[in-house]
């Protein structure tokens, strides 16, 4: 993100799980929601930090969802980006939500999972960073709506050693940083493909049950920002899941893909000082 001043606000930024130089548990296990969130809430514990506003992204959101149910005494407002909330009642299987997005979008949403769970999965991902660059960061976002959403479409991708164009916001230096921290030597791809074996395989099911009713509504002021260019994050679908369990929401919408933190970081900057500066936080 580029850099910006926020008064009185100190920004710091965690790394989940199985990303950059974390820990790189192989056990999904390890990735279960509510040991990560306990996680969190220890060491602000140990940095001697009493509440703060999340900011989340990605799977970022899935755990600050559990933060929020978890430990809402900890938070003074929640911002989720591109992804929305995920309410601990929302069980749906991952059949369930291609069905249900298909009927609704003409395509599923979450069509690349089952590649992403497989066991050869990392090692496909490994072996040509362009093929997997091009996939993750592609030049024309909505791509991912044939190349990935599609059932069936990633591993096509994979075993094909497809390449296609890059990203122009996606800089020489930051694929040189992507490609030394998911190299095979340093963990590669199977530690944080976790997060999707984790979901997958209903181990994060047992906590969840166990979350009161009340637990699964946000009190505190919210943000969601939203990406039109987003096939597996449609701006309604987001918007229709977080706010039913959100009393105090903000909603903007962004024209970029999925990236938006590298696509537009000023833009998003500036709507986060904006939401920072409209909330009573000392």
């Amino acid at each position: 993100m580029a850099s910006i001043a926020f008064p009185k606000i100190s920004s710091q930024v965690q790394l989940p799980n199985g990303y950059g130089d974390t820990d790189k548990p192989t056990d999904p296990e390890s990735y279960k929601l509510k040991k990560m969130a306990g996680e969190t809430a220890a060491l602000l514990d140990t940095l001697q930090i009493d509440k703060v506003i999340g900011v989340s992204h990605d799977w970022g959101s899935a755990l600050l969802s559990r933060l929020a149910n978890y430990h809402p005494d900890r938070f003074s407002a929640y911002v989720f980006l591109d992804i929305g909330y995920q309410s601990p009642s929302d069980k749906l299987s991952i059949d369930q939500i291609n069905d249900i997005s298909t009927q609704k979008l003409g395509y599923p949403l979450f069509g690349y999972w089952d590649f992403f769970n497989s066991a050869d999965a990392p090692s496909l991902m490994e072996r040509n960073t362009e093929c997997t660059n091009s996939s993750i960061y592609p030049a024309d976002g909505m791509s991912w709506k044939e190349n990935l959403c599609r059932l069936g479409a990633a591993r096509e991708w994979y075993e094909g050693n497809k390449v296609g164009p890059l990203a122009p916001y996606f800089s020489s230096s930051e694929v040189a940083i992507h490609n030394r921290i998911f190299a095979s030597e340093n963990g590669g791809y199977g530690p944080p493909l976790n997060w999707y074996k984790c979901q997958m395989g209903d181990y994060n099911d047992e906590d969840e049950s166990r979350i009161p009713k009340e637990r699964a509504y946000l009190e505190q002021p919210t943000l969601l920002v939203t990406c039109s260019g987003d096939p597996v994050a449609p701006p309604d679908f987001m918007e229709g899941g977080t706010r039913p369990f959100v009393k105090n929401l903000e909603v903007k919408q962004m024209d970029t893909s999925h990236w938006l933190l590298l696509e537009k970081p000023n833009e998003v900057n500036e709507i986060l000082k904006g939401f920072f500066e409209s909330l009573n936080v000392d």
